[in-house]
């Protein structure tokens, strides 16, 4: 899923929190295995990336 790298990619994006993400932790890892290339994983790519923006819009806009 997430290969030995991936935390450390998340984290070095932490060095700019002034960025919007960083600073709302809205940082997400979508694994390569289904964005890579256009087969019928990349819908199930595409459903993670969807669901991860629904997070991150539910973390900077709450419900009231």
């Amino acid at each position: 899923n997430s290969g030995p790298g991936a935390q450390a990619a998340l984290d070095a994006w932490k060095r700019w929190p002034w960025l919007s993400a960083v600073k709302h932790g809205n940082l997400f890892l979508v694994p390569a295995t289904v964005l890579g290339r256009a087969a019928p994983r990349l819908l199930q790519g595409a459903l993670v990336v969807c669901r991860d923006l629904q997070q991150a819009r539910q973390r900077i806009y709450p419900a009231a």
